[in-house]
């Protein structure tokens, strides 16, 4: 008879399998199948699928509550367009894994359902795998790893845990002449230039911009420019904030164009993650957890899963020196997996 590998030893294969198999966001299709081989091969868990993900159900004989843990397995997508795991999701969807086994070997009062969820980093995993709820879902919990933050440590917030974001594209069209006669021409460089100052007095939490890039004309040094594109990441702690925040950056272009054309895209829309108080507090009780004193600056799409729907979002330190989220350097730390998987059974059991 073959002998079982001890449970942490095959964790770690795990984590080393899906470490080396990073699939950017909605083409997770290597990723799922090791996390589902990995299910199917080592729990009796039921298994269903999400338009955005699949999850597991451990079903208790007492089936007090019906409780969730979200974990996302995308990877980021980097310039040169190669997907690599610089977030931690490898380490997040094992660490739920990890559970899954502790769970089948020390029981639980409750109904568990483990959500694994594609799509985190380009904001469209969570809000596919909302039917979940059709499970009447008392509770749901989600965590990211917080590098900066002292190592295994747990902190969380009473309200906003992570900010709201979104990218903005402006553009503006003028009218095209030949570097000779600017003045028979439509430039949008003026504009442009008001606009980066104008963004220069958004800098704190509550209303963000940053500038990521700027496009204007092209390299063919006989045509004045006449076209431009601006990319900007807006930020704030509320949603209300960064409606308020676009609105008037909108407006303020739009008062500006004069004779230029003027469009604008939304992409990448993130919701502040917003706790419930006495969700946040049972993480804080069970979890020897710690208030944070801001909310991340970084978003998160679980923000989807908390509106009209109990739970909270937490962090657990990744280690004070540890490379910051979306580096070169940033490799999640396995001995976290552990750690991460008994904050999930102290919220479960």
């Amino acid at each position: 008879m073959k002998k079982k590998k001890p449970m942490n030893e095959i964790i770690k294969q795990l984590f080393t399998d899906l470490h080396e198999n990073p699939e950017s966001s909605e083409r997770e299709e290597k990723t799922r199948k090791i996390i589902t081989e990995f299910m199917n091969r080592n729990t009796s868990m039921e298994y269903y699928e999400l338009p955005g993900g699949f999850y597991y159900v451990y079903r208790s004989p007492k089936g007090l509550k019906n409780i969730a843990i979200r974990a996302d397995y995308d990877a980021v997508t980097c310039d040169d367009h190669k997907a690599r795991h610089l977030c931690g999701h490898d380490g997040h969807a094992t660490s739920l894994c990890a559970l899954a086994l502790l769970l089948e070997e020390k029981g639980c009062d409750n109904n568990v359902f483990l959500l694994f969820q594609s799509a985190e980093e380009n904001g469209e995993g969570a809000k596919k795998c909302l039917d979940i709820f059709n499970e009447k879902i008392d509770v749901i919990y989600g965590q990211h790893n917080l590098p900066g933050f002292a190592f295994g440590k747990v902190f969380t917030s009473y309200n906003t845990f992570a900010c709201t974001s979104c990218g903005l594209i402006i553009r503006l069209k003028g009218k095209s002449s030949h570097a000779a006669y600017p003045e028979l021409g439509i430039s949008p460089g003026h504009l442009s230039a008001e606009i980066l100052k104008k963004i220069e007095g958004y800098h704190t939490l509550e209303k963000m911009i940053t500038l990521i890039g700027v496009k204007i004309g092209e390299k063919t040094f006989g045509v004045m420019a006449h076209e431009a594109e601006i990319y900007l990441t807006l930020r704030s702690t509320t949603d209300e904030n960064l409606k308020e925040l676009e609105e008037e950056l909108i407006s303020y272009i739009d008062m500006n164009k004069g004779e230029l054309k003027f469009s604008y895209e939304k992409i990448d829309h993130f919701p502040a993650v917003f706790n419930d108080k006495e969700e946040a507090q049972r993480v804080l009780d069970r979890l020897d957890g710690e208030l944070l004193k801001e909310p991340m600056r970084w978003s998160e799409d679980f923000a989807h899963y908390l509106k009209g729907h109990k739970g909270a979002f937490f962090g657990i330190g990744a280690g004070e020196k540890h490379p910051g989220l979306h580096t070169a350097e940033y490799v999640y730390p396995v001995e976290l997996i552990d750690i991460t998987r008994d904050c999930f059974y102290g919220l479960v059991k």
